[in-house]
């Protein structure tokens, strides 16, 4: 954790001349469910069951109002929240005080530059290409998002817009009613699954003529990684990458993401 928090300072000192020494790192304890832990001598969180709901909620928003008693003009970086309440964490304090999730939207920003930067290398432009996301979390969610954003800007609309990317998770397709969108919502109005059901064989997706695949589930060996991470449906000089910051996690290795 150590190394990761530095080199997010790095990040903001390189881009954005920010000094380290102006940045704080916060990780809010609220409790574990393992019991193990809870009556191990040696550890030092709260010993007591992990906060949900009301309690959550409460405890959260009283570290943004201290936040904001306490550094007015500070910038909040919502960091490693789990998928639904990243997605309504965002939307709830965005407009309260300057927020910034980096697994929905940096994650989000830097996939669509190396798209943008792609797009450019194999000469077929954006509205033409078809993505297929494999990993369904915020991220995904999050580049299907400002995808969507930048398809739309580019004048797809309707059916067109609806069909230039599929998202997959570890069970399969996602269609509309999957609890992942439902989350989204809010954020990332008009993202929508395929149609068909939950758990849909990654198979079927072959048919769906896809030139760029974004691999991120961190689930290396998996039943899609086993389906898609090979070169099989894809056309020459595809356009393929893994996002996957634990190395051991990476879906897609040397060759895998070459011509």
């Amino acid at each position: 954790m150590e190394r990761y928090l530095r080199n997010l300072y790095n990040i903001y000192t390189a881009g954005a001349g920010i000094h380290p020494t102006e940045t704080l790192p916060v990780s809010l304890d609220v409790g574990t469910d393992n019991p193990e832990l809870r009556q191990d001598d040696l550890y030092l969180g709260y010993r007591q069951p992990r906060l949900r709901g009301p309690d959550y909620d409460s405890l959260v928003e009283e570290f943004v109002q201290a936040v904001m008693a306490r550094f007015p003009r500070a910038l909040l970086q919502w960091e490693d929240f789990k998928k639904g309440t990243a997605f309504r964490l965002l939307e709830r304090y965005r407009r309260v005080l300057p927020s910034f999730n980096d697994d929905i939207q940096g994650t989000a920003a830097v996939t669509l530059a190396g798209i943008l930067a792609a797009c450019r290398v194999t000469g077929v432009p954006l509205p033409r290409q078809r993505v297929l996301i494999l990993g369904a979390g915020a991220a995904g969610i999050g580049i299907a998002g400002l995808l969507r954003d930048t398809l739309a800007r580019q004048g797809l609309v309707g059916d067109e817009l609806r069909a230039a990317f599929v998202l997959l998770d570890s069970e399969g397709l996602l269609v509309d009613d999957r609890e992942i969108l439902v989350a989204a919502a809010v954020h990332a109005p008009g993202i929508h699954g395929g149609p068909g059901r939950p758990g849909i064989a990654a198979g079927a997706c072959r048919g769906l003529d896809r030139r760029i695949l974004l691999a991120h589930g961190g689930q290396r060996g998996g039943r899609q990684h086993d389906r898609f991470i090979g070169r099989r449906g894809f056309r020459v000089r595809q356009q393929a990458g893994a996002m996957a910051r634990d190395e051991a996690r990476v879906e897609l290795r040397g060759a895998q993401g070459s011509d």
